[in-house]
């Protein structure tokens, strides 16, 4: 009886791109809350309270900012209803504003600005007049005189004027201010007396209002437009050179918040999976199908996207993916799922991501060995394979395995042999530099492992995990 050794050098993420007897072992047709940034198998972070007091209401979380405003840290949380501030002296939320009506269309942007040499957060809804926020106090931004009272639901801030967008009255419209260097300053979007290069105005953007604005974001030399239907770029740094070129078709519409900047380039997530922007074209990633099964449940028009060091965060909406976020690691082009917690919006500060969501906390993401004192629940699922000889029956041996666990945690390890499963509970991998053996029983033409922790201890493998295997064939 002849033996091989299955090796799994090293681990990735997620691929749900091909039927999983072709899939390369370093990669997982089904994995959970699994960090495999350093080719090791490890039990992902959790998150623990940034903040320990809880912020009144009921209302849902449609956005969450984090950072200075002026010399200031604040953390301001804004829902259909109300914008509440954390008051650092009291230690305690208070309701900064109240809306006339609760929104409707539950989309909210904003962007850090200066107005009259005050420090503040625009924010915009589509539904109000954009507001100042200085994070003790909000009130109305620009006037009808200055032309700039406008229901905008989309800001940003390039070559040192105001852009906005999203206006249901005019959906096409792409306004922009007075440079901020004029009296005014970005509350002024009308002519200038002086020259028409300082004068505020708007462009439309497409020919057609069929394909409104949805979103727009400002990198170092461009201004991006999202449209439902496609993709637009503003360059230039005047009135009279104001340039709008269309760069790509896009087959769904793109929420304003599931675009992440990084450099003069970016990311932003789709229905029909990741893509890339490297400040000249937008394309679908090469391994956007990794994560195809998980995208055909979900809604992507609400995605919310933040970025950490190398990761990308998203969540995703769907009915039965209400608590899944998905991870990508920009440096190895991989994808983990995460699941067991609620996200409701996203905020990125100093490469920390802040999070927000139905428990109403702020917390701190990726911190934490559990999910602020709820265990994690990770797994990670080998293909199953034939290792390309059908007619081979494969007998599990032992399996080889090194790493580091909690002090008492156990592992569990599930094998599946033509689908009959057997299941062992492995205790304490006490170091990587000691191989832990596992015994094993059960035999099959195919074959698969699932590593999972018990209690939601934290674990560790090494890259290298080996499966010994007896091979035979059917005698008649």
């Amino acid at each position: 009886m002849a033996q091989k050794l299955y090796r799994i050098q090293n681990f990735l993420g997620l691929n749900q791109a091909i039927d999983e007897g072709s899939l390369d072992a370093a990669y997982s047709p089904d994995c959970a809350n699994i960090d495999t940034s350093c080719g090791r198998l490890e039990t992902a972070k959790g998150h623990t309270k940034a903040i320990a007091a809880l912020i009144p209401g009921r209302d849902n979380f449609l956005s969450l900012y984090v950072g200075e405003i002026g010399t200031a840290m604040c953390y301001i949380a804004i829902t259909r209803k109300y914008i509440y501030s954390y008051d650092m002296t009291n230690i305690s939320w208070s309701t900064l504003y109240t809306f006339t009506a609760p929104l409707v269309q539950n989309r909210v942007d904003y962007i850090n600005a200066t107005c009259d040499g005050e420090d503040c957060l625009l924010i915009a809804t589509g539904e109000t007049q954009l507001l100042k926020c200085t994070g003790t106090a909000c009130t109305a931004f620009g006037s009808e005189e200055l032309g700039s009272n406008h229901l905008c639901n989309y800001v940003a801030m390039y070559q040192n004027r105001l852009f906005s967008g999203g206006e249901s009255t005019a959906p096409t419209r792409l306004c922009y201010s007075q440079p901020c260097t004029l009296a005014g300053g970005i509350e002024n979007w009308s002519e200038s007396t002086e020259s028409s290069e300082l004068s505020g105005g708007y462009i439309d953007i497409g020919p057609t209002e069929s394909d409104p604005i949805c979103g727009i974001k400002a990198l170092r030399n461009q201004l991006l437009i999202f449209k439902e239907k496609s993709l637009y770029r503003l360059i230039g740094d005047r009135p009279s050179n104001f340039t709008v070129e269309r760069l790509c078709d896009l087959n769904s519409r793109v929420a304003h918040t599931a675009f992440v900047a990084r450099g003069d380039g970016g990311f932003f997530m789709t229905r029909d999976g990741l893509y890339v922007y490297n400040g000249v074209n937008a394309y679908r990633s090469n391994d956007a199908d990794h994560i195809k099964k998980i995208l055909g449940t979900v809604n992507t028009a609400d995605c919310r996207a933040a970025c950490t060091s190398n990761k990308l965060v998203f969540k995703l909406d769907g009915p039965l993916l209400r608590d899944y976020c998905v991870e990508y690691d920009i440096n190895r082009g991989c994808y983990m799922l995460r699941t067991g917690f609620m996200a409701d919006a996203f905020c990125e500060y100093k490469g920390e991501v802040y999070m927000i969501n139905s428990n109403r906390y702020v917390y701190l993401y990726d911190n934490s060995d559990t999910y602020d004192g709820v265990p994690i629940e990770a797994y990670w699922k080998t293909p199953c394979t034939d290792l390309g000889d059908k007619g081979e029956i494969k007998g599990l041996v032992e399996l080889y395995i090194r790493g580091e666990s909690n002090t008492g945690s156990s592992i569990c390890v599930e094998t599946y042999s033509d689908g009959k499963q057997e299941l062992y509970t492995v205790d304490g991998l006490d170091s990587p530099q000691v191989v832990k053996d596992v015994r094993l029983n059960g035999e099959g033409r195919t074959f698969a492992v699932r590593v999972s922790n018990l209690n939601g201890g934290h674990f560790s493998i090494c890259a290298g995990l080996e499966l010994l295997l007896s091979c035979r064939r059917r005698v008649n």
